[in-house]
């Protein structure tokens, strides 16, 4: 079957020309390399060399002799026995074999007309140079800091007097805090001590690297606002109200950030570059193969397919993420 699309196909290639149209390419056959014929469908060298290729002719005597050469085209009519008698059958319109000679057949125009247009798309290297300019954000590591936590939170049974006594804890944590030795990086005993976050108070309440303007944070936006504003080394911030508890933070350490060189991003800016060059190309060349043809879509008929799948037409929207 392969091989009766693979001879459809050949005369419905399409190649390139220079104006971006594609012209119709005939194809024909050497007499010279016809090797045998099957009714009027030859058989051509360069079939029985694939054929060769494919099975392994490059092994020493594969098919040195002529005995095993005439098997190897025996298989091959064999086969263009078989792919008449299904095209006789009516197979050639069947409509999963003409959906697959499509494919092949898209797939060989892209091969041997896009994909040559394609390569020719080009950056220059003043084009790299604009782009690292224009756009230094990309390159650059943002501005880092790592800060030590206390963390006191409310819970829904948490009453006025409740709320006042975790106040008062936290002013109390950030006074023992202030008496700390200096060589004391983080909040040390005193986030087993009086910290609830289970992530850090182990570890004197040293929390990871966070970097600056990320888009989400796992603190509150007072808690990262406090710890960005500090500026020194060992720096504690006022106890931090927000609408989950009492913070308290110690600026352990920071990181300034740093613009990637242009010899170590120059030729991941071209990539990308050429990529979006070719990708606009293709829109392009797509939208004006399009104006050649007469489109029309039934969106009522579209609306109505059926969804495979396990939620085949069902309306229920799926479950949303679980959220801290």
């Amino acid at each position: 079957m392969k091989k009766l699309i693979t001879a459809i196909i050949l005369i419905a290639l399409l190649t390139a020309c220079d104006d971006k149209k594609a012209e119709r390419k005939e194809f024909t056959v050497d007499e010279a390399s016809i090797i045998a014929t099957v009714e009027s469908e030859p058989i051509t060298l360069e079939q029985v060399q694939n054929e060769m290729r494919y099975r392994g002719g490059h092994i020493p005597g594969r098919f040195a002799s002529l005995e095993s050469r005439e098997a190897l085209l025996d298989e091959i009519i064999h086969f263009e026995v078989l792919a008449q008698k299904a095209k006789a059958a009516g197979y050639e319109n069947d409509p999963e074999i003409k959906a697959a000679l499509k494919k092949m057949m898209v797939r060989k125009f892209r091969q041997d007309y896009l994909e040559k247009l394609l390569h020719k798309q080009r950056v220059t290297n003043l084009d790299v140079q604009n782009y690292y300019q224009e756009h230094r954000e990309e390159f650059s590591t943002p501005d880092m800091v790592r800060a030590a936590i206390i963390s006191i939170k409310f819970n829904a049974k948490d009453d006025q007097a409740a709320i006042a006594q975790k106040q008062k804890k936290a002013h109390e944590a950030r006074e023992k805090a202030l008496k700390q030795k200096k060589a004391v990086r983080d909040f040390g005993k005193l986030a087993r001590e009086y910290s609830d976050d289970v992530n850090t108070r182990y570890r004197g309440g040293a929390m990871t690297w966070m970097a600056k303007f990320s888009k989400t944070y796992r603190w509150d936006k007072e808690v990262v606002s406090a710890i960005f504003g500090m500026k020194k080394k060992g720096e504690i911030s006022p106890v931090i109200e927000t609408p989950r508890g009492f913070f308290l933070v110690k600026l352990m350490d920071t990181k300034k950030g740093q613009l990637q060189p242009y010899s170590t991003v120059q030729s991941q800016i071209k990539q990308k570059l050429v990529a979006e060059k070719k990708r606009a190309w293709l829109e392009e060349y797509y939208r004006d193969a399009k104006g050649d043809y007469y489109i029309s879509i039934n969106t009522e008929r579209l609306e109505k397919i059926p969804t495979p799948g396990r939620f085949a037409n069902s309306n229920a929207t799926p479950p949303a993420f679980p959220v801290d």
